[in-house]
């Protein structure tokens, strides 16, 4: 308990010196970067005096040795491979448009672009709030379960963003920021059918079926990167294409999804 306070403590004061921050160091970047490099010092020295306990450090020199390191991370590969696949996939749009279509068009899709970002990172508190429960439920009721929750939530948002891209990068960042009915429409399908992809994904590994989740991963990273390729050479590029093959992408993930887990529920 009295670890509990000191960490909380330490929180608190993270964030009253993160409000301090950007008022004593405006006009000055490097002051800015210094400031943060010493609120991180100072955040590591408040969790070691939390764990200063010996039996702390006796188990971390066990942990920590390079073969069982080593053999942890083998165990796990199939995380690691899911979780870089996933990310890049969710970055994919970013780096396309940068890439294929230019610098003037990833300038303007970048509001766009971060508020498809924010809303999508409130997957993780979803996956945070019914993954638990779904764990411990039989598999029909499991898959239920993350399913509506993902998909209600993210129907919800999608909606949303479909407004605010509409109506609300113009006023906020610009009229030549705001994105065409098509983008907006686009990016807010390609929301939905992530988060149906994150629950569906999410009943895979309650499962056990990581390592086939890390494939398809793979397998749709593999098909945007080729189609974007035919895009460029045979095509004119635009980022609403480049934003089509992504959906196509998200299509392709949930369906392999969807075979993987009528596979599991059939095997019980």
């Amino acid at each position: 308990l009295r670890k509990f306070h000191l960490e909380l403590v330490q929180s608190i004061i993270q964030l009253l010196m993160l409000c301090v921050v950007p008022i004593v160091t405006i006009g000055a970047p490097l002051m800015t970067g210094f400031a943060l490099v010493l609120l991180r010092l100072g955040s590591l020295l408040l969790l070691l005096n939390t764990l200063t306990s010996a039996d702390f450090f006796t188990a971390v020199r066990r942990v920590f040795r390079l073969k069982g390191i080593l053999t942890h991370y083998m165990r796990l590969r199939h995380y690691f491979i899911d979780s870089l696949f996933s990310n890049l996939n969710v970055r994919l749009d970013s780096f396309l448009a940068l890439t294929v279509i230019g610098p003037s068009s990833f300038a303007l899709y970048q509001p766009s672009a971060r508020l498809y970002y924010s809303a999508l990172s409130l997957a993780g508190i979803v996956g945070g709030l019914s993954i638990p429960k779904a764990a411990a439920q039989p598999p029909m009721m499991a898959i239920r379960r993350l399913v509506i929750s993902f998909g209600s939530v993210g129907s919800v948002l999608s909606l949303f963003l479909f407004l605010v891209l509409l109506f609300t990068v113009g006023p906020v960042f610009g009229e030549e920021f705001v994105p065409t009915f098509e983008v907006a429409y686009t990016l807010a399908v390609t929301l939905f059918l992530r988060f149906l992809g994150a629950g569906l994904g999410a009943f895979l590994t309650i499962c056990g079926y990581q390592r086939e989740r890390a494939r398809v991963s793979v397998i749709v990273f593999a098909f945007s990167c080729i189609a974007v390729l035919c895009v460029y050479f045979i095509f004119y590029p635009t980022l609403l294409a480049i934003l089509y093959v992504l959906l196509g992408g998200q299509v392709i993930n949930i369906f392999l999804f969807l075979i993987l887990s009528v596979v599991r529920l059939r095997c019980g």
